[in-house]
């Protein structure tokens, strides 16, 4: 008895998606990347699909039924746990802010309306892009005034050299309330927004920097060359801060 969709079935899947340019997502071992999903990737665009193999299909041949799947940035998806049951996967999916659920009851009606969902993310996606810088520009004017033109940790003051750190990442964010906010936010010199943005810093409660054991000692005595490595974080930064810590911050 099929405990998913067949392997003929599901090869039939893979390259229907692939006349849209969406690659599967495969483990070293060959296997799909969650179990009981067929997880892919539209390089293009930026978008992943990800279709339910385990439910809507006959269990004696193997044969669907239905269709189901969603389609949502790969960045959301990226900064989400992999190693989740298929069901717990499934429901984190669906949650993401503007995933695209897309259920038919044959491959062609799903093709057709995975290929209309893809054409409305490339439509959208330069205006997306345009909000997004302007919105940042404006953010980092808030910054430099917020913290006086300069580095929170450094106190290097030459603009040229300090960037505008969103805490909670500007992608996770639920609403542009939280991408503006001025308490979502460090000016950080390139270096320190760096090792921030990529989740190799973070800070406690009282502003201590917390480095991520993938850092050498060295690395951490020429982050804090000045010997600073703490900071004056308002309370309304806390929740924030919080969030990177959890979802951000690489420990080990």
């Amino acid at each position: 008895m099929f405990e998913r969709f067949s392997d003929h079935e599901r090869k039939l899947l893979i390259d229907r998606l692939r006349i849209f340019d969406f690659q599967p997502v495969i483990m070293e071992n060959g296997v799909d990347f969650v179990e009981g999903l067929l997880v892919t990737s539209h390089a293009d665009s930026g978008c992943m699909l990800v279709v339910d193999l385990s439910s809507g299909f006959d269990r004696l041949s193997g044969i669907p039924d239905r269709y189901l799947g969603f389609l949502v940035d790969e960045q959301l998806l990226s900064m989400r746990p992999m190693n989740l049951h298929c069901d717990k996967f499934l429901e984190v999916v669906s949650n993401l802010s503007g995933s695209t659920r897309i259920e038919e009851e044959n491959l062609d009606t799903f093709s057709v309306e995975v290929k209309l969902a893809i054409s409305s993310v490339k439509k959208t996606e330069t205006l997306a892009i345009t909000k997004q810088r302007v919105g940042q520009q404006v953010f980092r004017e808030k910054l430099i005034e917020y913290w006086g033109g300069k580095c929170v940790v450094t106190g290097i003051s030459n603009l040229a050299l300090l960037r505008a750190s969103h805490i909670k990442p500007w992608a996770l964010c639920n609403r542009d309330v939280e991408r503006m906010d001025v308490f979502n936010g460090l000016l950080l010199s390139a270096n320190l927004d760096a090792a921030f943005d990529s989740g190799l810093i973070s800070f406690d409660c009282s502003g201590n920097m917390m480095f991520s054991s993938q850092l050498s000692n060295e690395d951490i005595a020429l982050l804090t060359i000045n010997g600073k490595s703490s900071i004056l974080l308002n309370i309304q930064s806390e929740g924030y801060m919080c969030f990177h810590r959890k979802m951000v911050f690489v420990k080990s």
